[in-house]
C-alpha cells in the first residue's frame, strides 16, 4: 500500500481533539504522513502523536487555553438565541470563506491526497471540496445532521412514538433549518469564490464528501430508518487527551501517592460512559446495557 499524505482541518472544540488526533494517530501507525491544521492550542498534542502541525492562518482560533476559556465564559453569560447567533456568525458560517481560503493553501502547500474535515465547521468542508481531493467528513460525536426519525439534538428528546411525537419532531426540524438558513450567504459566497454551486441547506455540504465518519458506535446512537449513503459509524477512539498524562490532571481517587481512598467512589471507566446527546463528547463502546431506546437523545 502506497503511503499517503492527509491533511486533517479541524478546530479546538473541545471534544474534537482527541478522537481526530487518534485517527491521525492510526494513520500514522500504517505509515501515512498526517498535517494536523487546527488552533495552535492544537499544536504540542498533534506533534505528540507524530504529525506534522500547521495553524490557521486567516480563520478565527485561539492561541491559548486562557482565550478559549475566556470566550467560553462570555457565550454562557448569552441567551440560547445569542449563543447561536454567535456560533454562527464567529465559527460556523460567517467565517467560511477564510477557513476555505487556509485549507486550499495548506493542500497546495502540503501536496495532500485527502482531507479529513471537521464536519461541524462549513468553511472547511467548503475548502476540501475546493482542493477536489477525497474529503471524509469527522464528527467527533453521534449523528449531527437532522434526520426523519431522530429527534433534533440537544432536546433531550427520545424518538417520537405516534403522530404527536412525529409532528413535534417535524416542527422543530423546521425551525433549526430555517435558522440555519440565515447563514447561507456567507456559505455560498465562499463557494462562489471557489468556483463551486451554491447550496439551499448547510447540511448538503455534508453530501459532497466521499465519507462521513461518526466516531463513536451505532449502539450509542439513536437508529435513523435510512442514513445518507456515505455514512459512517467507525467506533469509538478512546485515546486520552495529553494532558491527561501529566501531573497537573489527575482523576478523583487517581493520585499513586495518596493510594485512591480519599473519596469512597468507583473510578470512572472511559470505555463505558454513554454518549450524552446534547454533550461535546464521544462516547465508548461496551459494558453495561446502553441501548439507544433507554437514553434521550
Amino acid at each position: 500500500m502506497r503511503a499517503g499524505r492527509f491533511l486533517l482541518a479541524t478546530i479546538d472544540g473541545g471534544g474534537t481533539i482527541p478522537p481526530e488526533i487518534g485517527l491521525a494517530r492510526r494513520l500514522l501507525q500504517r505509515g501515512h504522513q498526517v498535517l494536523v491544521l487546527a488552533d495552535p492550542t492544537v499544536e504540542a498534542e498533534a506533534l505528540a502523536a507524530g504529525c506534522s502541525f500547521t495553524p490557521w492562518r486567516t480563520a478565527p482560533h485561539f492561541k491559548t487555553i486562557e482565550d478559549q476559556t475566556a470566550l467560553m465564559s462570555e457565550v454562557e453569560r448569552r441567551s440560547a438565541r445569542r449563543q447561536f447567533a454567535m456560533a454562527r456568525d464567529q465559527i460556523i458560517c460567517g467565517p467560511a470563506a477564510l477557513f476555505a481560503d487556509d485549507v486550499v493553501t495548506t493542500v497546495r502547500e502540503f501536496g495532500a491526497d485527502a482531507v479529513l474535515a471537521e464536519a461541524a465547521v462549513a468553511g472547511i468542508l467548503i475548502g476540501a471540496e475546493a482542493t477536489g481531493l477525497p474529503t471524509a467528513a469527522l464528527m467527533a460525536n453521534i449523528y449531527l445532521r437532522p434526520t426523519p426519525g431522530l429527534p433534533q439534538l440537544g432536546t433531550g428528546w427520545s424518538p417520537a412514538h405516534g403522530p404527536i411525537g412525529r409532528a413535534r419532531d417535524a416542527l422543530v426540524a423546521k425551525a433549526v433549518q430555517r435558522l440555519w438558513a440565515t447563514g447561507l450567504p456567507p456559505l455560498n459566497a465562499a463557494r462562489a469564490a471557489h468556483g463551486l454551486e451554491p447550496v439551499g441547506d448547510m447540511y448538503e455540504l455534508l453530501d459532497h464528501c466521499a465519507r462521513v465518519l461518526v466516531l463513536t458506535s451505532p449502539s450509542f446512537d439513536f437508529p435513523a430508518k435510512a442514513l445518507p449513503s456515505n455514512v459512517r459509524y467507525v467506533g469509538p477512539l478512546l485515546d486520552d487527551p495529553d494532558w491527561a498524562d501529566t501531573d497537573h490532571w489527575r482523576p478523583v481517587g487517581d493520585d499513586p501517592r495518596s493510594g485512591g481512598d480519599e473519596l469512597d467512589l468507583p473510578r470512572p471507566d472511559r470505555r463505558t460512559a454513554p454518549q450524552r446527546r446534547g454533550t461535546g463528547s464521544t462516547a465508548g463502546a461496551g459494558g453495561p446495557d446502553h441501548r439507544p431506546g433507554r437514553r434521550p437523545r
